[in-house]
């Protein structure tokens, strides 16, 4: 049976697909660091440009700001750890405990024991490439990111964006995508995305959650939600009834 299925905790989320076809179009994570078990099925990974399959037994990471997109022809199962950055700046002996934790925890989730190892240690490498990499961007073109990362509901323009950061809109677009994974547009309309996910998941209504995010047609946002979360709003309201121990 087809079904997605959140377990979440407050830094860390797993989402179980189950028998699933995938669709998700190149898209970034702005504050998670992604690490994904191919259950069953096979798949093609696109990631900074470079494309290769991933099938059973196979696992793979995304840092934050990674452009990449998912596809799959047919059905597949996958489960999927999401681990919030800010839980990075916990001392390092108490993040890996927690994240070992719930890596061991969702084998009763369906996570085969026979991977759990395997997909701790690609966990553990993943957050330590992140911990080392480093911002070396444009300081101004980082402060657009954030704006549009902490209020994706703006309507402001790519020419005013441009001009915040005295560059004509043309340029704007293509520094902006170097450094986001994504075109300023897309990456405003994930955001609104991601920011009524938010709203929901702290008891907000579905109206409530597309109005306060930018949305001023509901057909509208529910069809960018599940374009990017995969199942529609009410689907994802209803999966909210699952929880992680940390």
């Amino acid at each position: 049976m087809t079904e997605t299925i959140f377990y979440r905790s407050e830094l860390i989320e797993f989402v179980l697909l189950s028998d699933k076809r995938l669709c998700f179009d190149e898209h970034c994570h702005v504050s998670d660091i992604v690490i994904t078990a191919m259950l069953d099925g096979t798949a093609v990974l696109s990631r900074n440009g470079k494309t290769s399959p991933v099938c059973r037994g196979d696992i793979f990471s995304v840092l934050p700001y990674e452009n990449h997109s998912l596809m799959s022809d047919s059905p597949v199962s996958t489960l999927t750890m999401c681990i919030n950055k800010r839980l990075l700046c916990r001392p390092e002996k108490e993040y890996i405990s927690v994240i070992s934790a719930a890596v061991h925890g969702m084998t009763e989730k369906g996570l085969p024991p026979c991977l759990a190892d395997s997909f701790l240690q690609c966990v553990t490498s993943a957050c330590t490439e992140y911990l080392n990499s480093g911002i070396s961007a444009d300081p101004m073109l980082l402060s657009e990111r954030r704006s549009i990362e902490e209020h994706p509901e703006s309507s402001d323009t790519l020419d005013e964006s441009g001009k915040r950061v005295y560059m004509s809109k043309y340029h704007f677009i293509r520094r902006f995508r170097e450094i986001s994974g994504l075109t300023p547009h897309k990456f405003r309309i994930q955001n609104r995305i991601r920011q009524a996910q938010r709203c929901l998941a702290n008891g907000g209504a579905i109206p409530e959650a597309a109005l306060m995010s930018g949305f001023y047609d509901q057909s509208h946002f529910d069809r960018y939600f599940k374009k990017i979360v995969g199942i529609s709003p009410k689907d994802y309201v209803d999966s909210l009834r699952n929880f992680l121990q940390e």
